[in-house]
């Protein structure tokens, strides 16, 4: 993975004379091909390593018609990004069927794996989600898990055969997934419903009988391929999709956004269930016992019990993930919220929709800048409880509000009352989340008085992508980046001429919402220092120790005056 990061590493040279020692090894014939390279940016050829030059890219960028470089890693594109990863998999598997090596390019299924012991229940689907279910179920098995029913097996012809085969699964199985989406599937001889409805009824009567089973639904606002591309149809609300099938459940879980981040939510909610006792035997016999030289590390200590706007875990495949947190799980303070909650959620996101929609068809002579905190707004908005990250979409938020107060005079009637619409439904929305609050709060009681160490911030970012993705997935560093470019406008002066009556102006600040310089530093600090007590845990997983601590050492040296900048703001040590 080439970048600029990648060529300021400290271990650049090793590693690259490790490889180039490696392929020195075959014999001449065969020693073409064995090097592959993925350009997250660019990169002048006089500074790209003489062993990866004129090796086979794959870019996860473009540059547009001004010469500016434009990142489609991770998901800002997801299109370009998927269609680069699979240039860059049939290349090496062209190289390996080359090489004589077996590949699964012939459509066939891969070797399993040893089963991890553990059996998930996927119902089958009607014909509409037919492939993402094909997809879920091979990446389920070759990951180890049992899929119950038999995906291998054509559907239950009889009722009776159905009922058979629904509750028998669903009794052997930890959770269940629902695919939903818009068919209800077939009706075997002699039952009373469709086999969508009939699995998903099934499933809450298990959930009903054993509390820590739930049910696992995607409900996709719009029905995509694999490769994500989402028909233009009106938005589909999952709840809504969900009732035309069955009664929702307080258990339920319910995924309205795209396949692929439906997948990842999936495996990382998998994986943080008992990891540490499904990891292969083999795992656990390298364990290295703490000895007296990792207790006396010198690595600064993390502060407990301090909100942030992500969580992070561990995988199966011994990297830090971000994961799905309760941190952006709403508050219902009474019976009606759970609704009043879908309603206000949906007001922001068709609001925001609608507005930046008309802003790309130029419809309003705005700057980029209100195009862009739109954009960046929607991929944080959650979807549904649990999913999204509110503080995020707050902070979007403050950045438009605050542009919109310094360019009021000059805007548009139409964008100006559509965007104090948008604000206005955030403001309404943060009701339902106690993290906003707790965040707000915290901001305004800390001690300001320390300067926040950005240098330190930016330095410990760029650590962990220079770790990514041996120690971190991809994820967690695009995450936190996004946090750093979250970075409000300068405050507008104090002594500004009063706008004439007629001008609509931003909807006012909440009481009690703290600065938003303030709020952007803490929400950096503790991210940061949510990400480090995950890392730290990496002391007691089994992994290279050595390689583990040179990271570590890294990433502790940044991280220190953060974590004393956090600790003057909360009055406590680490």
């Amino acid at each position: 993975m080439l970048s600029r990061a990648y060529l300021t590493s400290t271990w650049l040279n090793a590693e690259l004379s490790e490889i180039e020692g490696r392929v020195r090894n075959f014999d001449k014939k065969v020693r073409w091909g064995r090097i592959f390279r993925v350009d997250k940016n660019k990169v002048p050829d006089d500074e790209i390593p003489d062993i990866l030059r004129g090796v086979q890219a794959s870019r996860l960028f473009v540059e547009d018609s001004a010469d500016r470089e434009v990142e489609f890693y991770y998901k800002l594109d997801v299109k370009k990004y998927y269609a680069a990863v699979h240039e860059l998999a049939f290349a090496i598997a062209r190289r390996l069927e080359a090489l004589n090596v077996e590949t699964a390019l012939d459509g066939g299924m891969v070797d399993m794996p040893t089963s991890n012991g553990r059996t998930v229940f996927v119902a089958v689907p009607a014909t509409d989600t037919r492939e993402p279910y094909r997809a879920l179920v091979e990446e389920l098995l070759r990951s180890g898990y049992s899929v119950v029913p038999d995906p291998s097996k054509s559907p239950p012809d009889t009722g009776d055969e159905a009922e058979g085969i629904v509750v028998n699964g669903l009794a052997d199985a930890e959770l269940s997934i629902h695919l939903l989406g818009e068919r209800s599937g077939i009706r075997p001889d002699g039952l009373d419903s469709d086999l969508v409805p009939f699995q998903l009824a099934r499933a809450a009567a298990e959930a009903d009988r054993r509390p820590s089973f739930h049910r696992l639904i995607w409900a996709p606002k719009a029905l995509p391929t694999l490769s994500d591309e989402i028909a233009e149809t009106s938005p589909r609300d999952p709840l809504d999709v969900l009732a035309r099938f069955d009664q929702s459940l307080p258990s339920d879980i319910v995924h309205g956004d795209t396949w692929k981040d439906f997948q990842e939510f999936l495996f990382y909610r998998l994986e943080s269930k008992d990891r540490r006792d499904h990891l292969p035997e083999k795992l656990h016999v390298q364990m290295e016992p703490r000895g007296e030289a990792q207790e006396a590390d010198n690595l600064p200590g993390p502060l407990q019990n301090v909100d942030a706007p992500f969580a992070y875990g561990w995988t199966s495949s011994l990297r830090v993930a971000a994961i799905a947190g309760a941190q952006n799980l709403p508050f219902y303070p009474h019976f009606s919220s759970e609704e009043e909650h879908r309603r206000a959620l949906e007001a922001c996101r068709v609001g925001a929709e609608r507005l930046l929609k008309a802003l790309r068809r130029g419809r309003y002579n705005a700057r980029p800048e209100y195009a862009e905190a739109l954009e960046y707004y929607l991929d944080d908005l959650p979807q549904t409880a649990g999913a999204g990250n509110i503080l995020n979409a707050n902070d979007q938020v403050r950045i438009l509000h605050a542009m919109f107060l310094a360019d009021a005079a000059m805007l548009p009637e139409g964008l100006a009352s559509r965007l104090k619409s948008v604000i206005a439904n955030q403001f309404a929305l943060n009701a339902f989340y106690d993290l906003v609050q707790r965040h707000n709060d915290a901001v305004s009681a800390g001690n300001w008085t320390r300067p926040f160490p950005i240098e330190a911030a930016k330095g410990f970012f760029g650590a962990v992508e220079n770790n990514t993705p041996r120690w971190f997935e991809p994820q967690v560093e695009q995450g936190l980046r996004l946090v750093e470019q979250a970075e409000p406008p300068a405050a507008a002066p104090i002594e500004q001429e009063p706008a004439p009556a007629s001008v609509i102006q931003p909807p006012p600040l909440p009481p009690g919402t703290p600065d938003a310089q303030a709020s952007w530093r803490r929400q950096m600090a503790t991210a940061a220092n949510a990400l480090w007590e995950t890392f730290l845990q990496g002391r007691d997983m089994p992994v290279a120790q050595d390689e583990w601590r040179a990271a570590a050492e890294e990433l502790g040296g940044h991280v220190r005056p953060i974590i004393d900048f956090l600790g003057a703001q909360e009055g406590q040590k680490p």
